[in-house]
Order: C-alpha cells, then structure tokens, then sequence
C-alpha cells in the first residue's frame, strides 16, 4: 500500500489551530488540572510535526509577548530539539524551565545563544542536576555562561552525557582549568566550539590545544576562533616540531589567521579551512602565489576553502581567486567592508564556479554607481551572459545594489535555498529567469529600502511568493507592532501562502 503524505497545507492548517487551541485556553487562566489536559492532548500530535509546532507556538507567543505557562507544553517525550532562545523577552522561570526538561527524554539538540535571562551560578546548578534527563541528547549548544563560580558545571555535563558529539560554550567567562575538564570527560566528543567575540576573554592557549588534541580522539572540530586568533594551527606546528607519535585527533577543518610550517602528516584529515583578512594582508598582491603553494603543500586533503574577508583591496581577492586549483575550491565568502560592482561579482561567478554561501556586508550604503552601464562585453566580445552562481545555495546581501548586481547574482542560482536581504532596492525582474523553485527561507530587512508611492516591500513579496510558495517555508520580516503582524500575516495567508515559520527579526 502507498504511504500517502498529508498535504502540506492541510498539515499547516492543522498546526495553527492546535496553536489558536493554545491561546484560547491561554486567555482563560490555564489551571494545573486545564494544563495537564491539554498537554495529554497535544501529545497526540505525530512525532515527526511535533518539533515543527512547538517553535510556530513559541514564535506566536513571542510575537504576542504574553507570560503565561502556555510556552511549557512543549515540553515531551515527542520534542527533539528545542531553542530557548525563542522564549519571550519576559522573564523565564528556570526554575520551572529545569522541570520541564524531565519530559525530554528523546530531546537531541538543546540551544540557548541569547537567552531572555542571564544563567547565574543558581541557574546553571539546576540545569546541572537536569540534564541526567537529557540521555540521548548529541549536540548542546549553551552560549554566553559565566563558569568562573560554576566549576562541576562541565564535569557533569561530561559524564553524564554519553551520547553528546557537540558541544558549543561559545562568548562565555571559561576558566584556564576548564579545558583539562573537558578533554577528560567529553571523551566522545566531535565538535568543540568555544569562540570568543574577542581576545580580551579567550583564556585557551597552544598548550590547552594540544592537550584537547591528545585527548579527544574523534574531535573533527576545534573551533576557538576570536576574530583575531586560533591556537589549533599553532598546537598542529607545535606537534610537528616535537614529532608528536602518539595518537591525536584528526582535525578536519581549521580558521587560519597566519601560514606556518606543519607536517602535513598532521594536516592530511583537513578538507576544509577558513582563511581570515589577516592572512591575506600578510600576503599582498604579488605574495598570493606563495598563499596558495602553501597550503596545498600543507594541506593535500583540502577540498574546501572559505574566505572571510574585511576592507581588502579586490585585486587581491581575485588574484588569490585565480590562482592554480584555488577558485574551484572555494564554497564560500564573506565580504565586508569592500566596495563592489558588477564586474568584481562577474570575476567572482567565474573564478570560484562551485560557490555555495556568500554574504555581503556594508552597513553603510555604498556607491555602486561607477558601473552603472549594462552588463559588459568579455575578451571575445560577446555579452556575458554566462550562467553564474548556478551551485549558490545561500546569499546574504547588506548594503546597495544595482539591477546588474542582481542579474548577475540571482538569474542563474537556480538552488538558492536562503535568501537574506537588507538592500537598498527590492528589484523583481530576476524572477523571470529564476523562480527560485527551491527557496526555503527568505529573510528581508527593510531599514535600507529607498522609498517611494509604492509599498516596495509588500510587491516584492507577492512577486517572491507567487513564484516560491511551492518550496518557501519560513519567512522573517523585520520586527512590527503585533497588530500589524497579524495584519501581514493575513495578507500572507490571502495569497495562500503555507508557511511553516513566520519568523520576527531585529
């Protein structure tokens, strides 16, 4: 027999009125014997919708911005993941939050990077006696703690997590001793992530590296990164200097802020790195070469390159992006601070052809006036009309662009996936080549539009939704009024939209 799938609109449907259910009985004073009814009658919501729900009620009652009880019914043996992040910006009660966490039996992914409250010694000691609950939890993500007075904190966390692959401590006070705990305790550990937003508060080292590579065996990932620096090349060279025999973890991916010398028996897992401004200004124009010769000397596995670059001259970008078996390597860029017009964005759709993410960021509105002109003729003449971006999956765009800009970027990339817009103008023609056939998210920022009679905003999402709304599932729209969210979302539902996630950003 065919497994038939429900439609997704009837799905749809079905999930917002078990969320209109919620905020019926919500506005009626939920009391305990009302709340343990309607928690047993949600749980007969399928496993596989469940996760999908519980953060369409937590963005609903965030947008409403009511305290209530009615966020906790998520809580279940059904919920996999959960971010509580997605909380109000009302007080939490841990408290109760901790509680919760006892039904959770089958949660796997636990976030929390800015949550509405601040997790005090007391907080972390209860989330600490509660995560014996979490016993097929395999990805943690907790940012922004202070450990400094919560020293068991890790150990525990450690032990008790068998099953945990990633762990993310990112941006929070971590003492010196923190990284002894957690390479004996974190033992099947895959992912590490413990960046800083600068290095006034990193408190890692090379020999805290080293020790974390010794002793973490099937750690993939170390990513210390600080804007400024990271140890992991540094500890690399340093157990290649002392010809290090023993076993290590075979890191596959690295942020690189300055070349050094390194065996590449202990660089030969690396199939990934991230190369940072510094980098590039270590090596200017006529350097590059020498750029690329090291790391294929040093890195013979690498299959993927990232660039993360700020305020830097462009001839460099594409002299790099020419060199020999470089640019077919490159899946992703992050350009800030850079100036760019059609032909910059030409070179970059050429010479880096299997490009997959890449985010553009001036904050400030920057002059592309000077190529204004239609697109341009290449070396033989003809129009180039080459079908760049076509792998692009994910295009982020701050700042101003022109139509040439968006022909160039947005005509070809047939599987964009994520869309994010903070631009100056909302052009549509694109749609005529591309129909974006599988766009899952779109998030638009409007504090940049130039406007005029005509609601700009609005017509560029009836043209994107009209020629998505097969595949769009969440849509993010800069934060408003409740009323005139509601007021957007009924718009939305007029043109028959079937969102998953309606999504405020700030």
């Amino acid at each position: 027999m065919l497994n038939l799938k429900q439609p997704s609109t009837l799905v749809t449907c079905a999930s917002d009125c078990l969320i209109e259910l919620v905020l019926f009985w919500n506005s009626h004073q939920l009391d305990i014997q009302s709340f343990t009814i309607l928690r047993e009658y949600l749980l007969y919501i399928p496993n596989n919708l469940f996760d999908q729900w519980a953060e369409k009620l937590m963005l609903r009652l965030g947008r409403l911005q009511r305290n209530s009880d009615a966020h906790f019914l998520i809580f279940s043996s059904a919920l996999t993941r959960i971010d509580i992040d997605h909380f109000p910006t009302l007080p939490v009660n841990v408290n109760r939050l901790c509680d919760g966490f006892r039904f959770t039996t089958n949660l796997r992914y636990l976030c929390c990077c800015y949550a509405p409250f601040f997790w005090s010694p007391s907080d972390l000691l209860m989330l600490q006696k509660s995560v014996g609950h979490f016993t097929n939890l395999q990805r943690l993500v907790i940012c922004n703690i202070d450990l400094m007075e919560s020293p068991s904190f890790l150990e525990t966390v450690g032990k008790q997590l068998n099953s945990l692959k990633e762990l993310d401590i990112s941006y929070g006070k971590i003492p010196a001793d923190s990284y002894k705990k957690i390479g004996e305790n974190f033992l099947h550990l895959e992912v590490l992530r413990i960046k800083q937003h600068s290095e006034e508060f990193r408190t890692i080292t090379r020999k805290h590296a080293i020790q974390l590579l010794v002793c973490l065996l099937k750690l993939k990932i170390l990513d210390d990164d600080s804007t400024a620096w990271s140890c992991v090349l540094p500890a690399l060279t340093q157990l290649s200097k002392e010809m290090y025999s023993h076993l290590y973890a075979s890191i596959e991916h690295l942020t690189i802020y300055q070349c050094s010398e390194v065996n590449n028996k202990f660089t030969k897992k690396i199939v990934s790195v991230c190369l940072d401004t510094k980098v590039f200004r270590e090596s200017p124009d006529q350097n590059v070469t020498s750029l690329s010769t090291w790391l294929r000397n040093n890195f013979p596995g690498l299959l993927s390159i990232n660039l993360r670059l700020e305020n830097v001259l462009f001839m460099t970008i594409a002299n790099f992006l020419q060199s020999k078996s470089m640019g077919w390597k490159i899946h992703s860029i992050f350009l800030s601070k850079i100036p760019l017009n059609v032909t910059h964005f030409q070179i970059i759709g050429k010479y880096a052809p299997n490009l997959k993410k890449l985010e553009i960021l001036n904050q400030v509105i920057l002059d592309v006036s000077t190529n204004n002109q239609h697109i341009a003729a290449d070396d033989d003449g003809r129009l180039l009309a080459r079908p760049y971006f076509r792998h692009l999956t994910h295009l982020s765009f701050t700042g101003a662009w022109t139509e040439n800009i968006v022909c160039v970027l947005l005509n070809n990339c047939v599987s964009l996936q994520d869309l994010i817009l903070k631009p100056n103008v909302l052009p549509v023609t694109f749609l005529k080549h591309n129909p974006l056939s599988y766009l899952q998210r779109l998030i638009l920022d409007r504090s940049h539009l130039v406007w005029n009679e005509c609601d700009l905003e609005l017509n560029f999402l009836r043209c994107v939704l009209k020629s998505a709304s097969s595949s769009l599932r969440e849509l993010g729209l800069k934060s408003r009024p409740p009323m005139e969210w509601e007021g957007l979302l009924q718009q939305l539902k007029m043109e028959n939209c079937d969102f998953q996630i309606l999504r405020p950003i700030v």
